[in-house]
């Protein structure tokens, strides 16, 4: 049984695969694999092809709510899981990893994917009782494609460093300061406070656009967690993973985390 839907998987994303400029065909194959390995169930890999099969000019937002709820529904990755999936994706694509590593090592990635894991599935997987239970990201997502146009894959992987980097002057519309971002903000301060907590620039800069009372702490009883055997985050921030952070306004900052988070998960 699970070999049969493991191929069919593995066959699925290997078309999807084809389709994304850039990457080499060893670092497809590799990709190909690890989606079809037992490690890989817990990312719900058959609903993250959905998102890579909307081609360039449909929109991610429903593929993405789909992709999620199924893998909120999912038990968690266990450290192993993680580990085995980080191996062998530094191992099979370093070479189109490189320019994103620089010198950093590949073998460095896994405890830091270990710490950042259970805060972006938690994060990821909150809902808005108060919009028929909607998952935050969705209702986030779909506030961004009202202000930026359809939301396709290639333009959700443009806004990311664009916002990163404070640039993203076209998406100053959009409203980010929801019951949803806040709580969303909450589980980034909790799983990294270095990078998030009072004090930073961060949070200095989301406190001058959102207000003081963004930054406070409280949670909305309306926001709850779906994530399904949820584990707490294994480690506190790191100081010297915020880089860029400090660039952006208030408002990028929390939408550049957002989205970060995000596609973590789809890494």
């Amino acid at each position: 049984m699970f070999f049969a839907r493991s191929f069919f998987v593995a066959s699925a994303i290997g078309g999807a695969l084809a389709q994304i400029s850039g990457l080499s065909t060893q670092c497809q194959n590799t990709l190909l694999a690890v989606a079809a390995s037992p490690q890989s169930v817990c990312l719900n890999p058959s609903g993250l092809l959905q998102v890579f099969l909307q081609g360039t000019t449909n929109s991610v937002v429903t593929p993405v709510d789909t992709w999620l709820k199924g893998l909120c529904a999912l038990g968690p990755c266990s450290n192993d899981d993680l580990a085995a999936i980080v191996t062998n994706v530094t191992s099979g694509c370093s070479t189109d990893l490189q320019p994103v590593l620089g010198n950093a090592s590949p073998g460095s990635l896994t405890p830091l994917v270990q710490q950042i894991y259970p805060t972006v599935r938690k994060a990821v997987c909150l809902a808005d009782n108060s919009n028929n239970k909607e998952l935050c990201v969705t209702e986030t997502l779909t506030s961004i494609q009202t202000n930026t146009g359809t939301l396709t894959i290639d333009k959700l992987l443009q806004i990311v460093p664009a916002i990163a980097a404070g640039e993203a002057n076209s998406l100053n519309g959009t409203n980010l300061c929801t019951p949803c971002v806040k709580q969303f903000y909450n589980v980034a301060e909790s799983g990294f406070p270095g990078i998030f907590g009072p004090g930073t620039t961060v949070a200095s800069n989301v406190q001058t656009d959102c207000g003081s009372s963004f930054v406070d702490g409280a949670s909305d009883p309306n926001i709850v967690e779906t994530a399904s055997n949820s584990t707490s985050a294994s480690g506190s921030s790191g100081s010297n993973t915020s880089n860029g952070c400090g660039q952006s306004t208030g408002q990028q900052a929390l939408l550049s985390a957002f989205l970060l988070s995000l596609l973590a998960l789809a890494a």
